[in-house]
């Protein structure tokens, strides 16, 4: 059975590259099936991220901070790819975490590249263990809790 790979658009919902990466990809022996989401059309189904990603072997993103957080609580390694702001940080702090191979800067972005960081992503044992703890901390954590704290302390007074 062949593994599932997700190609996140983010927000922007650029999907062309995912479209010419994931042809690229098919074509290959590599036992993994890609699927892209990015913007679709009003009333168009499709799964939201907390459901879809624990049952993914892993991510390709743009690093955006929902979709990051999102694949880490979903305990699966990531692959990202930035394109502005933020998201060049957090490409270079995720992998620093052992989660993800090095990430992919856009410009630089190829299928060879992005097939052998998605090779590494399924295949790397000591990867894939390392997202399970994390996850556990993330999906046990209340943030609402001192949040809440935090509001009416200060500004409910």
């Amino acid at each position: 059975m062949p593994k599932i790979v997700v190609l996140a658009s983010g927000t922007r919902g650029d999907v062309q590259p995912a479209v010419a990466l994931s042809s690229y990809l098919n074509t290959r022996s590599y036992n993994v099936t890609i699927r892209i989401y990015g913007l679709l059309p009003t009333g168009a189904a499709i799964p939201h991220h907390t459901l879809l990603f624990p049952k993914m072997a892993a991510i390709v993103h743009h690093g955006g901070s929902g979709t990051t957080a999102t694949a880490a609580g979903a305990g699966i390694p990531q692959i990202i790819v930035p394109h502005m702001t933020d998201q060049y940080y957090v490409a270079e702090q995720v992998p620093s975490l052992g989660i993800a191979p090095a990430s992919i800067w856009r410009k630089k972005l190829t299928p060879e590249r992005l097939s052998t960081a998605i090779k590494t992503a399924v295949s790397n044992a000591e990867m894939k263990q390392k997202c399970r703890p994390l996850a556990e901390k993330l999906t046990s954590h209340d943030s609402y809790a001192p949040a809440e704290k935090h509001i009416r302390e200060e500004f409910l007074k």
